[in-house]
């Protein structure tokens, strides 16, 4: 088909990545840079999207938690949905549980989602 994808892993640690396809369907480093930021070892569901290329599911955003796949919009749909703190938007759809590596960008989603909105 065209394409081609591979990652190594040392000890479940994500090592490298490459892949190969015509550059319209090429995947976003964005996802695969958040995968190598997370220090803990990569969830099965993880190291799926990594290699499928699809980090980014349609309706979830920008990938935001490595460890549990969670995007953007997903993290802004639970703020908006009454998860108004780290711990609660972790209990909402498990960002920031694991190795807290997202945890920063998810106190600026909450600082720009919860802020006033200016008159």
């Amino acid at each position: 088909r065209g394409r081609y994808r591979a990652a190594a892993f040392r000890d479940g640690q994500l090592l490298g990545v490459l892949a190969l396809a015509p550059s319209a369907e090429r995947p976003t480093w964005d996802a695969a840079k958040a995968f190598f930021r997370t220090q803990e070892l990569l969830e099965p569901s993880a190291r799926r999207a990594l290699i499928s290329g699809r980090a980014e599911s349609a309706g979830t955003g920008p990938l935001v938690c490595a460890c549990h796949t969670v995007g953007l919009d997903t993290i802004r749909a639970a703020i908006k949905g009454g998860a108004h703190g780290v711990e609660a938007v972790g209990a909402a759809c498990k960002a920031g549980t694991n190795c807290g590596s997202c945890i920063p960008e998810i106190r600026k989603l909450l600082a720009a989602e919860l802020a006033p909105a200016s008159a």
